[in-house]
């Protein structure tokens, strides 16, 4: 699949089920490969009746709370500067820690498992 929308500097804007919005370039957002479907439609710079500039893209998670989207447009951004690395198999340890050797993943994993999150 790919965007038939110029991609530059657009941004797309998730919306969570209490309307919290987020924005984020589209490079960060194709990164979860539904994005691509979702506007997989669109004609290549679709331009509105507002001077020409490109109609806002939005995406709706009626299922995902705001603070959950959030951090998952925190990964996608941060993702999108510095991607993980693979995880090695078999396991170069017991933990997270010894298997991961990148700073943010595991202070984002460790954030994650702190309040519980990763099970909601």
């Amino acid at each position: 699949h790919s965007f038939r929308i110029k991609m530059g500097s657009e941004t797309i804007t998730f919306i969570s089920n209490d309307k919290q919005e987020f924005d984020l370039p589209f490079e960060a957002a194709k990164t979860a490969g539904l994005v691509e479907d979702f506007f997989e439609s669109s004609d290549d710079n679709e331009e509105n009746n507002d001077g020409g500039k490109p109609n806002r893209r939005e995406m709706e998670f009626p299922r995902v709370e705001g603070r959950i989207l959030s951090l998952i447009v925190d990964f996608l951004k941060h993702h999108n500067e510095e991607q993980m690395k693979e995880i090695p198999v078999p396991l170069g340890g017991s933990t997270f820690d010894e298997v991961m050797d990148q700073e943010w993943y595991k202070e984002f994993a460790h954030a994650l498992s702190q309040n519980k999150t990763l099970f909601e």
